[in-house]
């Protein structure tokens, strides 16, 4: 059931969230996304989900691959 729960939450972001879209794009692949939101999750406190994933975008727009 969490995993059906996963992957309806991950096609409303796709579907309806720019800043998600923009992280997916840059991220190349799917993989690529979840592995460095797992990263980015287990090191890093972040306030909400929109930043979460703004920290994402924005490190991959700005050269950052570390």
């Amino acid at each position: 059931m969490i995993m059906l729960f996963a992957f309806l939450l991950d096609q409303i972001q796709l579907l309806g969230c720019k800043v998600y879209q923009t992280a997916r794009k840059l991220a190349r692949t799917w993989e690529g996304l979840w592995e460095e939101m797992r990263a980015l999750f287990l090191y890093v406190m972040v306030e909400s989900w929109d930043k979460f994933l703004i920290r994402i975008a924005t490190r991959r727009q700005l050269g950052d691959t570390s």
